[in-house]
């Protein structure tokens, strides 16, 4: 059975990446350190002092963060989208071990000994940008269910499905380890019903008695965390409200992957699986990289990029323009101008609405009276997407929302 969720915007064509093997990137001249805004960091390092792939450089916001590549600690950088540790390669790969492999039986492990040791490992989930210590502590209710997102976060990307045919042992392992720390009954390993060789690459490792089960979804977008809980369990999310409140710890195939790769390894999380795609770029291609690893690197290794062809981070539907590299709610880059279709006057047709995920009608969020309905917009950019119109509603609703602001006083919808 295919499980079929509300609003979101179909594909209009699939992805040429799915059939293309992981290429591991590691001759790279830098790496930036993504330091997230607000967070408090403490530095382990002196500036211009070297280090090995491994190497503890500073706690951030509570997580350790490690070097991903050998080379020299050039400190503490401020960019044009924030600020960075940055480390200059010497291409030599000198590794330094901290941990040892995790050898204790797995069912004498709890939540508090997997979560200390998912913190110490450096572990987090692309999905959401987090640390995965911390997406575990939301689920102060307890957890019923733990979801491997193995969807794609855009149509034309294919690193999750990669993902999920190379690495099948490590994602189902890593699910097993969070439903042990959880004491969750049942793990789900979501994915697009038209990706077949997922499907058999799972089933091949699953029993009949296995607590891990697929979950076969309709090929929409986005699949945000109220796509995926209304697909699988039919429940709709109030507008403040998440999935862990209602005991689902969600983590992407990244993530649940390396919870089982770090454990078994006793290394930290030093490199990430992302995708580089579009029109713009010499050859798309999925990829394994150094946490860090700059754009500009990146598209060097794939052919060079061409010039002034915009790159966006994760979706052509609802992503932002990509910043200098890979942090940690990268998932794929894709390099190609937005589809732009000519503007005309709005026929009436509905499918805005239609494509509204939280069955918004945008026409009333745009209305004298639609403050409450803009405040509810999430976003996502489905409707915008699918409007024959051209009609850029996303910015339209965003501009409601800051007008309906100061008409408050400044107060923040």
């Amino acid at each position: 059975m295919i499980l079929k969720f509300p609003g979101g915007a179909a594909p209009e064509q699939k992805s040429q990446y799915a059939g293309k093997r992981i290429e591991e990137l590691t001759d790279c001249s830098a790496v930036c350190l993504k330091i997230p805004e607000n967070a408090e960091a403490r530095c382990g390092l002196r500036e211009n002092e070297t280090v090995d792939r491994g190497s503890f450089v500073a706690l951030v916001g509570g997580t350790p963060v490690y070097s991903p590549v050998s080379g020299l600690f050039q400190g503490r950088v401020s960019m044009n989208d924030g600020d960075y540790y940055v480390i200059v390669s010497d291409r030599r790969l000198r590794e330094q071990r901290i941990f040892e492999p995790e050898t204790r039986d797995l069912r004498s492990l709890g939540f508090a000994e997997i979560q200390k040791s998912v913190r110490e490992l450096g572990i987090t989930d692309s999905r959401s940008g987090l640390p995965l210590w911390k997406l575990m502590e939301r689920l102060r209710g307890g957890c019923r269910r733990v979801v491997a997102d193995c969807t794609e976060s855009d149509a034309v990307c294919g690193i999750s499905a990669r993902i999920c045919i190379e690495k099948c042992v490590s994602v189902i392992g890593g699910v097993k380890i969070l439903l042990r720390a959880t004491s969750a009954s049942r793990g789900v390993l979501a994915f697009e019903a038209g990706k077949t060789r997922v499907r058999e690459a799972f089933e091949k490792h699953l029993g009949a008695d296995s607590p891990v089960v697929c979950a076969r979804l309709q090929e929409k977008y986005p699949y945000n965390d109220r796509a995926l809980m209304n697909a699988i369990y039919l429940a709709e999310l109030g507008r403040n409200e998440t999935a862990a409140d209602r005991g689902v710890l969600i983590v992407s195939a990244e993530c649940a992957a390396a919870v089982y790769d770090c454990m078994a390894s006793g290394m930290p999380m030093l490199d990430r699986y992302i995708g580089f795609y579009g029109d713009g770029i010499a050859r798309g291609a999925n990829l394994k990289v150094p946490c860090g690893t700059t754009v500009h690197d990146i598209a060097e290794y794939l052919g060079g990029r061409a010039r002034k062809t915009p790159v966006f981070e994760n979706s052509l539907l609802n992503g932002a323009p990509a910043g200098g590299a890979v942090t940690a709610s990268t998932r794929a880059f894709i390099a190609q101008e937005k589809q732009k279709r000519r503007r005309t006057p709005c026929i009436g047709c509905g499918a805005c609405a239609a494509a509204c995920p939280v069955k918004l009608i945008p026409a009333e969020a745009l209305g004298g009276a639609g403050a409450e309905a803009a405040r509810a917009c999430i976003g996502c950019g489905a409707c915008e997407y699918v409007c024959p119109s051209g009609i850029p509603l996303v910015s339209m609703i965003n501009k409601r929302r800051a007008r309906a602001a100061e008409e408050k006083g400044g107060d923040e919808l």
